[in-house]
């Protein structure tokens, strides 16, 4: 009798504390079910966040060209080192050239280009005041023979000494024939006058 009375409060204790075995039971499944609940929300979140990291990613990579294979280098001969040096170095002998031409040209200018842009004023559009009087304006041993006013009155003697002129003075004729650079800027600036007059003379 005292054995099963223990017996009876040792269930009765053990009822009070945790529960029955089945009520016990059924709080296990459900806190199961919470945390593969939770797991799941849980990896539902990470998917959205890498799959809204994606284009960003895809951007960067296009940006930097990550991924892209590079074609392989090709070697570089010595033909090709010496004909880039040679190249680069005319390049900049040009360069140097021009740039002395333009401050020759500025220094003519300063020197004989007033002298010269007063005689083409004087003469502009008129072909024969320039034919006539372009000796006083040529350098020292051009060959130009002076011609008088009174050998320009018909149009066929003017057109043979405009041709005639057009020779001494052409920009092409003139390096050809090995002229400075002063030779050069008188002769362009004649040129250019004698150019306008004469198409104004031959519109008339």
């Amino acid at each position: 009798k005292k054995a099963k009375q223990a017996a009876e409060g040792a269930a009765a204790e053990g009822a009070s504390c945790g529960g029955s075995a089945p009520d016990r039971t059924m709080a296990e499944e459900e806190a199961a079910e919470g945390q593969a609940d939770a797991a799941a929300k849980q990896q539902q979140r990470d998917a959205g966040d890498a799959e809204a990291a994606l284009p960003a990613a895809l951007e960067a990579e296009e940006e930097t060209g990550a991924g892209e294979e590079l074609p392989p280098a090709q070697p570089v001969t010595v033909e090709e080192v010496v004909e880039e040096a040679v190249t680069e170095e005319a390049q900049e002998a040009e360069e140097a050239q021009e740039a002395q031409e333009a401050q020759e040209r500025a220094m003519l200018n300063e020197l004989v280009g007033a002298d010269i842009d007063a005689w083409i004023d004087k003469n502009r559009n008129n072909v024969r005041g320039l034919l006539g009087s372009m000796h006083d304006v040529l350098w020292e041993g051009a060959s130009w023979k002076a011609v008088s006013f009174a050998d320009l009155i018909e149009p066929s003697k003017i057109k043979k000494a405009y041709r005639k002129a057009i020779i001494v003075v052409h920009p092409d004729k003139v390096i050809q024939r090995g002229a400075d650079m002063q030779v050069r800027y008188v002769a362009g600036k004649v040129f250019d006058a004698l150019q306008e007059a004469w198409k104004a003379f031959d519109e008339k």
